[in-house]
């Protein structure tokens, strides 16, 4: 007799109030209880129903919606800076760029020795 297929052992365990699922594996006990059950020589009809376990809710309970928050103002813009802040600020970052370019065109300049190594 060839073996039965997981199709085969999920039709015999819903007619006979076994709670299985469509899909995924199927519970040794079931297996077990399928094979004893064509082992005997007994019909599906036949087969003595296992009263199926309390069964489960089908869908989770909806969890708790998320708080309300209460209404409030929008929150205050931040002050916008003092001119002579902003204008010390770009001075900075001027300096930093002609610096950073000078060093750049240095490098880009330096001789450069055995392997690509600048020579000293």
């Amino acid at each position: 007799m060839p073996s039965p297929t997981t199709a085969d052992i999920r039709a015999w365990a819903q007619q006979n109030g076994h709670p299985v699922g469509d899909r995924g594996r199927l519970p040794a006990e079931l297996v077990e209880a399928y094979d004893k059950a064509h082992r005997s020589g007994k019909t599906p009809a036949q087969a003595p129903t296992k009263t199926p376990p309390a069964a489960r809710p089908a869908s989770r309970p909806a969890a708790d919606p998320a708080p309300v928050r209460p209404a409030t103002s929008p929150p205050a813009t931040p002050k916008p800076a003092e001119p002579e802040a902003l204008a010390a600020r770009l001075a900075a970052v001027e300096a930093r760029l002609v610096e950073v370019t000078r060093r750049l065109e240095t490098l880009e300049n330096a001789p450069r020795g055995l392997f690509g190594r600048r020579r000293a």
